[in-house]
């Protein structure tokens, strides 16, 4: 299962990277934090942190799809979207309500780890 861990991880910082790109949404997430773009520039500290991140993230949802036995694709989809409903859409919501954080960015980063989330659970219930 550690390959499949390493798989997901780098997949989903490659994701990251493509998400938050100017490409997609990254101008749009910059714009909406008021960020200068020159402050958006990634650094190796940024990599190794969401390297970090990736890998715990991979860890852990490996950890419940061997535990739940989910074992098909599908089921990994499913699994990471009540996930991500139960514990991300709903918690990112306080930053909205306390912190003033823009919908557009609220959005844009729910939407990324739930893409991220079914993505990485697909993936690992599908490798067992």
């Amino acid at each position: 299962m550690i390959g499949a861990i390493v798989v997901v991880t780098v997949l989903n910082m490659f994701l990251g990277m493509l998400w938050y790109s100017p490409a997609l949404f990254g101008s749009i997430w910059a714009k909406a934090h008021k960020f200068e773009k020159k402050k958006c520039k990634s650094t190796p500290m940024h990599i190794v942190g969401s390297a970090l991140v990736s890998l715990v993230t991979a860890s852990v949802i490996s950890f419940f799809v061997r535990e739940f036995r989910i074992e098909l694709w599908q089921y990994g989809l499913l699994f990471g979207f009540y996930f991500w409903l139960g514990f991300v859409a709903t918690n990112h919501v306080s930053g909205v309500i306390w912190a003033k954080k823009p919908l557009t960015v609220y959005f844009i980063d729910v939407s990324y780890i739930l893409v991220s989330l079914m993505m990485m659970t697909a993936i690992l219930a599908a490798w067992q």
